[in-house]
C-alpha cells in the first residue's frame, strides 16, 4: 500500500472485457447509486496485478481467463472516494480481456451487463471507467 496525500492508496484492478464490439460492465450490489464499473476489485496481499485481474473477473462475472488472456493497459488511474467509513484513494490498474471461457452471470457481488460503446454516454459510471475503456482503444 502506498501513501498519497496522507491517505493510504488501495491497489485495485479493472478488466475491460470485450466481445463482439461490446464491453462488459457490472453494477456492484454494494454500490449505493447502482453505477456501472469495470469488473474488478482490490488486489489481495501477495497477489500480482494479473492474478488479481483473473480472480476478480471470475468472482464478479463468472468468466474465466488466464494471465495470457490479459493485456495490461500502461496507465494507473487514481480516485479519491468518500465512503461511509472515511475517505479512500484507489489506484486502478486495468487490463483488456478479449478471450475468456464461460458466460457472464450475476454473482453474489455484481450484476453484469454488455454495452455498445455508443450506449456508454447514457450510463452512470464510477470514476475512471470511461478513461480506462478509452485507453483500451474501444472508444
Amino acid at each position: 500500500m502506498v501513501v498519497m496525500n496522507e491517505l493510504a492508496v488501495i491497489p485495485t484492478v479493472g478488466i475491460v472485457v470485450v466481445s463482439n464490439g461490446q464491453i462488459l460492465l457490472v453494477a456492484k450490489k454494494n454500490h449505493p447509486q447502482g453505477y456501472y464499473q469495470l469488473p474488478g476489485g482490490q488486489i489481495e496481499p501477495g497477489e500480482s496485478h494479473v492474478q488479481a485481474a483473473c480472480r476478480e473477473l471470475l468472482e464478479t462475472t463468472g468468466l474465466k481467463a488466464t494471465s495470457k488472456d490479459m493485456t495490461k493497459i500502461p496507465h494507473v488511474w487514481h480516485a479519491t472516494i468518500e465512503k461511509t467509513y472515511g475517505t479512500k484513494v484507489f489506484a486502478l490498474n486495468c487490463f483488456v480481456c478479449r478471450h475468456y471461457v464461460g458466460t457472464a452471470i450475476e454473482t453474489k457481488d455484481a450484476i453484469p451487463k454488455w454495452f455498445t460503446p455508443a450506449a456508454l454516454e447514457n450510463v452512470q459510471l464510477v470514476p475512471n471507467t470511461l478513461e480506462a475503456i478509452r485507453a483500451s482503444r474501444m472508444l
